[in-house]
């Protein structure tokens, strides 16, 4: 069987694509570096933080606006370049709920993670492993899947893009090397000093 090198390249540069608002909007919070956390210092009925400091306001608005806006000029750059993708996260208004699922399941996936690690007892910053690699792909499709039941399908162009099924494969793809992907994203924030740990 003939392997289709371009094609898998293809597919790897759309899953990128795909992914690149949720990329930004996870790097976005350690930037801002915001002061006022989600919790407001609450506790859990376990004694320990909900979700603890590094989880603040400003990150959390600050991180989908930004996804979404790099969302709209990815979309405008494969216009005006006459990209055959360019619609794939789809068009108005579905855009706007794709970008926003995309975006803001970054900072609600990060936020989950840290709820149930501070659960497990584990400090700010430590090493969990899966957790740390999955829960900005985890917090995205759980927006995405709940978007696409509660609004009847509508989020089309999220899962199906003109009838084939690729972006679904390449977000599987994704999933599959997140790992790889989350750790070198933690890496460049880690080496311009916006982030404190590489993971």
């Amino acid at each position: 069987m003939e392997v289709d090198f371009l094609r898998i390249l293809y597919y790897a540069f759309l899953a990128a694509w795909i992914f690149c608002p949720t990329a930004v909007a996870n790097m976005t919070p350690p930037i801002v570096r915001g002061k006022v956390p989600i919790d407001g210092g609450r506790k859990w009925s376990d004694g320990r933080r909900i979700l603890g400091d590094g989880k603040t306001w400003e990150g959390l608005i600050s991180a989908p606006a930004t996804g979404m806006m790099v969302g709209i000029v990815q979309m405008l750059i494969a216009y005006f370049l006459d990209w055959p993708f360019w619609n794939i996260f789809g068009e108005f208004p579905y855009y706007i709920v794709v970008l926003f699922c995309l975006s803001f399941g970054a900072v609600f996936g990060d936020a989950l993670g840290s709820f149930i690690k501070r659960r497990l007892n584990i400090g700010r910053g430590k090493k969990a492993i899966g957790l740390d690699q999955y829960d900005l792909v985890g917090g995205t499709f759980i927006l995405l899947v709940l978007a696409y039941f509660f609004t009847d399908g509508f989020v089309y162009t999220a899962f199906i893009y003109n009838g084939t099924f690729y972006p679904i494969v390449t977000l599987v793809a994704l999933v599959v090397c997140e790992p790889l992907v989350h750790f070198g994203i933690n890496v460049i924030g880690y080496k311009i000093g916006t982030k404190d740990v590489p993971w």
